[in-house]
């Protein structure tokens, strides 16, 4: 079960949306849509069956990405590797496979996937990077770890080589979260401190229910 799959070609942490693009009928990439709510655990499903990118499998958080619950064992537990091995496999994920994982921008269901293929030794995973640079003001609610910088600019981070979203190549990005705590990881972000960024403190839906109500004045 380890070591399925290790070239240098592979990509390992992100994946642009044009390179993705030209790989969109390549019979050796798998595209999974892990799109998921904890609010409503059906509505990612409910999202892929109405609109998914050309080819893309759908990976349920719940069923797919973790093990039954015991009640003592956490919401979303690991699964066990050999179930998760047969889960890849009906997902069409196998030796010499480059997997591509995306959501819905938020990234952190698209890490898990990332995450238990590395766990199981399968190299060739990226997350979808959906290109900021492009982009004037990129808004962050709450999140930490997933736009942390340290990931790609710090190997000795913790967090080295996860995918995340790299906010931080638009012109101006803006954090709303409660304080600059690091997240689950346990580690400093970075980002807060980029010149191109601003905090902005409190709850972040009320923050940006304001924000949205000034653009719209």
């Amino acid at each position: 079960m380890r070591g399925w799959y290790r070239t240098p070609m592979a990509f390992r942490t992100l994946i642009e949306t044009d390179a993705l693009a030209t790989h969109l009928h390549d019979p050796g990439f798998v595209i999974v849509d892990c799109r998921f709510s904890l609010d409503d655990e059906g509505w990612g499903e409910r999202e892929y069956t109405a609109q998914y990118l050309p080819g893309a499998v759908y990976a349920h958080l719940g069923r797919d990405l973790a093990g039954p619950t015991t009640g003592r064992n956490g919401r979303h537990p690991l699964p066990d590797p050999t179930a998760l091995t047969d889960t890849f496999g009906r997902l069409g994920i196998g030796n010499g496979m480059q997997v591509v994982a995306y959501d819905q921008d938020s990234g952190m269901y698209a890490s898990r996937l990332w995450w238990l293929l590395k766990w199981l030794g399968h190299d060739a995973a990226a997350g979808l990077n959906g290109g900021f640079a492009a982009t004037d003001v990129a808004i962050v609610c709450g999140a930490n770890d997933i736009v942390n910088p340290a990931a790609q600019d710090d190997p000795t981070s913790p967090i080295a080589g996860m995918p995340v979203l790299e906010v931080w190549k638009a012109k101006t990005s803006i954090v709303m979260k409660r304080s600059m705590a690091s997240g689950y990881a346990g580690v400093d972000n970075p980002l807060f401190y980029k010149e191109n960024n601003r905090m902005l403190f409190g709850d972040a839906k009320k923050m940006l229910d304001e924000v949205l109500v000034a653009l719209k004045a």
